[in-house]
């Protein structure tokens, strides 16, 4: 096999119910650098705010005085665990100390990071403050300069992490550790490619990791003895392709569909011969 320096795999991520990918890394939106703002004054308190981020239920609590945000802490949630994380550990405080709702949302936390957003603006609104006054960077002059301050011994921090020097080789680079690029990159590295996969999260797995566990296939190795215990007849790969028709409002490409369904159990056993455990239940049983 001729070695090939560097062979750059883009995989495409599923887009399931607008998760974003995604949760450390700030979203690229650079902010426009603005006037010092005037805040209407505010009725002191704290605020108690629900709003919807992935999911319904994001309760936010914001403590407020005469000019400013003094802490922001959300209480209850039923967003994502793990994923979500990011923008409920990090965001708050990025909020008070910029003084700001202007601040980068947490990317793979994108819906989350909105709803803290938006029940923070409530919690204005509520105390008769105007939260627009708040979409400006350096609406506290004393705040903002604190903010900089930690953004720059952050990015110091992070630098200082870095190598001087990247001088790294590899035949294949896979960039995206989901379950597609998981795949990609072990089938590269058992045929002898030295392979390294790339991913921006703090962890692997993509959307297929928060997705409930659930994967289609319409055979495997586990079906007959699963079709026998849980009296099911076996499925067939036509009955596969219909659902998956149906299931995208019939909007999919029928090649690229049928490609999925004959692959599935091929990457089910492989999954399954690296260790997967399954649990003997019927998520969806066809009636």
């Amino acid at each position: 096999m001729k070695k090939i320096k560097v062979f750059l795999v883009l995989l495409a991520v599923l887009a399931v119910a607008a998760f974003s990918s995604c949760q450390q890394v700030k979203e690229s939106a650079k902010l426009e650098t603005p006037a010092p703002a005037v805040i209407t004054a505010m009725k002191p308190g704290v605020y108690k705010q629900t709003a919807k981020g992935m999911y319904d239920g994001l309760v936010v609590e914001v403590t407020l005085s005469e000019k400013k945000i003094e802490k922001v802490a959300v209480v209850e949630h039923k967003e994502t665990p793990g994923i979500a994380a990011g923008a409920i550990e990090t965001l708050p405080g990025k909020i008070v100390a910029a003084q700001s709702l202007s601040v980068d949302l947490v990317s793979g936390a994108t819906m989350t990071s909105k709803g803290i957003l938006a029940a923070v603006a409530q919690a204005i609104s509520a105390a008769g403050g105007k939260a627009e006054e708040f979409k400006k960077p350096g609406a506290d002059s004393t705040a903002s300069a604190a903010a900089s301050a930690t953004s720059a011994a952050s990015a110091a921090v992070d630098n200082a992490a870095l190598p001087k020097k990247w001088d790294m080789e590899y035949d294949v680079v896979v960039v995206g550790g989901g379950f597609a690029g998981l795949s990609a990159a072990h089938s590269a590295a058992t045929n002898g490619a030295k392979t390294v996969l790339v991913e921006k999260m703090p962890f692997v797995g993509g959307n297929s990791q928060i997705n409930g566990g659930v994967y289609a296939a319409y055979t495997s190795k586990l079906a007959a003895d699963f079709q026998k215990k849980l009296n099911l007849v076996p499925d067939t790969a036509d009955a596969h392709i219909a659902d998956t028709m149906k299931g995208g409002d019939y909007m999919s490409d029928i090649k690229l569909v049928r490609n999925m369904v004959y692959g599935s159990p091929f990457y089910l056993n492989m999954l399954l011969d690296n260790g997967l455990k399954v649990r003997e239940s019927l998520t969806r049983p066809r009636w």
